[in-house]
């Protein structure tokens, strides 16, 4: 099961999942990979609210998305750097060979028998 990032502040909290859902959105909203999109976030000088918005939006509420002021709402609640973290942790949930260096998207089989 996708690991969840859970963002707490004085009087609330949310949960950040990157869902199969919140993957498809994101690939829809850039037209692109879901890799590629997730690199326009951290392009050198290139680091836009907006792109954080759209990309935090398809992952707030366990994965199930959540609308634009709701993703503002937390971003001003946690902070930037905060909320561009719980991005990147539950990338890193959903991903979790990637991130030990194994190659590829985490999802690899086991070969076939002879």
């Amino acid at each position: 099961m996708i690991g969840e990032h859970i963002l707490k502040w004085e009087g609330g909290q949310h949960i950040i999942k990157l869902s199969a859902r919140a993957m498809a959105t994101i690939e829809e909203i850039y037209d692109m990979p879901f890799g590629e999109a997730m690199q326009t976030l951290s392009g050198e000088g290139s680091f836009r609210i907006q792109k954080l918005v759209q990309l935090l939006c398809p992952l707030m509420n366990a994965g199930k998305g959540g609308g634009e002021d709701e993703a503002y709402d937390l971003i001003d609640n946690v902070g930037i750097e905060a909320a561009g973290g719980a991005l990147a942790d539950a990338a890193e949930k959903a991903f979790p060979e990637a991130k030990k260096g194994a190659g590829g998207n985490g999802r690899s089989r086991k070969p076939a028998k002879k």
